[in-house]
């Protein structure tokens, strides 16, 4: 009788020694799982931060904003580029005389100083 005890204490104590090593195993996994979400978490704010970041960079600034357009009255700047163009030509005289490239005005004044 003492050796189908001791064989029951025997198998008990390898099934105690099995569920631990199982349940350290677990613990690990568990370990290492929880290792991996939170380095996720933390490219995941990385990158919120810096959406952020870029959105804030790329708005314009009030200041510069209200500046830019200051500048633009003061200056007289004109966005169409081809209208002051021909502003340009028509006051020094380049439309009357012909002359829509600079190849043309040294030629005239080639001929002017020649």
């Amino acid at each position: 009788m003492s050796i189908s005890l001791e064989m029951r204490l025997n198998s008990t104590i390898l099934k105690k020694n099995l569920a631990i090593k199982k349940k350290q195993r677990n613990e690990a996994f568990a370990r290492a799982a929880l290792a991996y979400e939170e380095t996720l978490m933390g490219k995941l704010e990385e990158s919120n931060r810096l959406k952020q970041e870029a959105a804030e960079i790329s708005k314009p600034l009030p200041e510069l904003a209200d500046s830019d357009v200051l500048f633009k009255k003061g200056s007289g700047y004109d966005h169409d580029q081809s209208a002051n163009s021909k502003q340009i030509k028509s006051t020094i005289g380049f439309s009357e005389a012909g002359i829509k490239t600079p190849h043309q005005v040294a030629d005239i004044t080639r001929k002017r100083d020649g």
